[in-house]
């Protein structure tokens, strides 16, 4: 991830959701993709939660960023959106949100 730019990450995260809603049906081709995912990727974390951060800066060691992709299907009256915080390494990044439960069965047994 260091060296990619915001920029990067959200065009490989439109080229991947585009894939797979190609793959289920949902559109028929890469440029629909934006009709069902109409945020970034990926935002900055900082002091506040948006610090500025220009789209074409490129990621470096000690950067933290999110990882929120998100899908929105009207038609089904859904959204899927998950989000992970990463801190930017040298060897890529460190989840730093790996301990808290996002699968089904780990948020109602969480809730019960």
């Amino acid at each position: 991830m260091k060296g990619l730019t915001l920029r990067d990450l959200n065009d490989i995260a439109k080229s991947e959701l585009a894939k797979g809603c190609i793959k289920i049906g949902l559109i028929k081709n890469e440029d629909e993709i934006s009709k069902y995912y109409f945020h970034s990727v990926s935002h900055s974390l900082g002091l506040d939660t948006h610090d500025v951060w220009l789209l074409d800066s490129k990621l470096e060691k000690g950067c933290v960023i999110t990882n929120e992709p998100g899908l929105y299907i009207e038609e089904e009256g859904i959204g899927i959106r998950l989000e992970n915080d990463l801190l930017i390494t040298d060897n890529g990044c460190e989840n730093l949100s790996i301990n808290i439960p996002i699968e089904i069965e780990e948020i109602e047994s969480l809730m019960k």
